[in-house]
């Protein structure tokens, strides 16, 4: 790009979060050096978009957008020079020149430059990966047709107090190099689903896409956007039950790993929910629907019941998984089963329940759910034993 040959496309991709909208545009001079803070204070190059005329009030550099050109205009001896001299040295185009750092790009800026999901192509994408516009609205999720050039959906990253330190967006041009890149610094915050830091259960996963599909399934969840946490999760996850969500892969697993060690330190709950047949969770929600996966997960929506949790774990603990069902079975409000629960599983895999009192007379603590009163009852009936070892 020669000094005064200059197109809109050319002045968005050197200053991607230029604000829209307006008839005169400011953005940052590609013609005053790469030295000069990118920030809202140094848009120094003004643009007509009705007429194409366009001046820049630091380096005085104007001319006429080429969009608007009817022929090639002659250029002035100071522009042919400096074109020479660009040439002789090798000068790349701003193109071409190195992407700013994403730490250094103002994640405050993308979203103030960014609009909501809603009806853009960014709402298409959201709901062609399952999830509904209402539910990414409701989680901060956006739109940008410029982050770093390019039209992305945008995923908020909070620190611990709220304040925002980092924007991820997902590319969703086509283009796969790469697929996401962020704004700001990653490390220090998590993209959360409204109220997931303060649940007693939360699952972490490590895309926001993947947040989303459990959040849709009444999973409070929260996103590394990696693999790597921020230094005060665990501190803040200390006493809760969490969920390790990370990618069924290698890298997945080791993420999991490493973070049962550090969460199990602050005395928090873990639970590895790896998913079966999908990469991710985002991705089993494209493959299960919504429904399906809401029903594979019903055990660990923060709205289950207490019957939904003791059938659970009754299934799980017949399976052979007894980690599980001792995982679930912590989760259950109601202290008279999970208690019971609890105790059952440490002293055995399968769920004892005495269900005869001292006159072996019949009867059925209030907390057993329907299904299992009826495959307790049937097998009562069967063997005529004074108790009932059920491993539903």
């Amino acid at each position: 790009m020669q000094t005064t040959t200059l197109t809109i496309a050319e002045l968005e991709q050197h200053d991607p979060h230029a604000p829209r909208g307006k008839r005169e545009r400011r953005f940052l001079c590609p013609l005053c050096g790469s030295d000069k803070p990118r920030d809202r204070a140094h848009r120094s190059l003004a643009a007509d978009t009705s007429t194409g005329a366009w001046v820049c009030h630091r380096c005085m550099e104007k001319g006429l957008l080429r969009e608007f050109w009817t022929d090639r205009p002659i250029q002035t001896k100071r522009a042919r020079s400096r074109a020479s001299v660009a040439r002789a040295f090798a000068l790349s185009p701003i193109a071409e020149a190195p992407q700013k750092s994403e730490a250094a790009i103002d994640p405050q800026l993308v979203l103030e430059s960014s609009v909501a999901i809603e009806g853009t192509p960014g709402a298409a994408y959201i709901e062609g990966r399952g999830i509904p516009v209402d539910v990414a609205h409701e989680a901060g999720v956006r739109f940008s047709s410029s982050f770093y050039g390019r039209a992305a959906v945008l995923f908020p990253m909070h620190d611990k107090s709220g304040a925002l330190v980092a924007v991820n967006g997902r590319f969703i041009d086509g283009r796969d190099n790469p697929k996401t890149q962020t704004a700001g610094n990653k490390s220090l915050g998590l993209f959360t689903t409204p109220g997931a830091l303060s649940s007693p259960l939360i699952a972490v996963c490590e895309g926001a896409m993947d947040a989303l599909a459990l959040w849709l399934c009444g999973v409070p969840s929260v996103a590394l956007v990696g693999t790597s946490s921020p230094e005060w999760m665990p501190r803040s996850l200390a006493f809760s039950a969490v969920l390790l969500a990370t990618d069924a892969d290698k890298a997945g697993d080791d993420a999991a790993a490493r973070l049962v060690g550090e969460l199990e330190a602050r005395a928090a709950r873990t639970f590895r929910l790896r998913p079966r047949s999908a990469k991710d969770w985002g991705e089993a929600l494209q493959l299960m629907g919504a429904e399906t996966l809401r029903t594979h997960l019903a055990a660990f929506s923060e709205v289950a019941d207490t019957e939904t949790r003791v059938n659970a774990v009754c299934d799980l603990a017949e399976g052979g998984r007894k980690d599980a069902a001792l995982f679930v079975a912590s989760l259950i409000e109601d202290a008279e089963p999970r208690e019971h629960l609890r105790s059952a599983l440490r002293r055995d895999a399968s769920v004892l329940i005495e269900c005869l009192d001292d006159s072996d007379e019949w009867h059925i603590p209030a907390w057993i759910p329907q299904k299992q009163y009826e495959v307790m009852w049937n097998r009562w009936k069967e063997k005529e034993t004074t108790s009932v070892v059920t491993t539903r």
